[in-house]
């Protein structure tokens, strides 16, 4: 048996080295899971595995350590916008990986923390108003 396209992310053993997981999404399709194994692969192919979220086909697994199972808030799944909305649980939830910068270049980590994901969130920037009055001299 082998990958079915059922599962989001397939984990098969190839050599002695070991898996980091961290920092990642998964939003699974109805009927999806989050991990398949190769047959005879179980979690201890993992150096790290932690501080992912995954939302929509279940609870997290047990070896992923500070696992988040939450609607990750993208701003746009429909049209591929998957940089994070205000609120989001995947803000400040993620652990330092060594990634300076995030998908489009913007430096981690923006807040107190590295975000979940690939994009960092921004605040909004403020809208500075600039009002000019007339000087009137008599």
């Amino acid at each position: 048996p082998g990958f079915d396209g059922n599962a989001q992310i397939y984990i098969q053993r190839a050599g002695t080295g070991l898996i980091t997981l961290q920092n990642n999404i998964l939003y699974a399709a109805s009927g999806q899971t989050y991990y398949l194994f190769e047959p005879g692969v179980d979690s201890s192919v993992f150096n790290a595995a932690n501080n992912n979220l995954v939302y929509n086909a279940g609870a997290c697994p047990a070896w992923d350590t500070g696992c988040i199972n939450a609607d990750p808030l993208f701003v746009n799944m429909a049209s591929a916008d998957f940089r994070l909305q205000a609120g989001s649980p995947a803000i400040d939830a993620g652990v330092n990986t060594g990634i300076e910068l995030d998908y489009v270049g913007v430096s981690r980590p923006q807040g107190g923390a590295y975000d979940i994901g690939a994009y960092e969130w921004q605040s909004p920037a403020v809208a500075w108003v600039y009002v000019y009055l007339p000087l009137i001299r008599r």
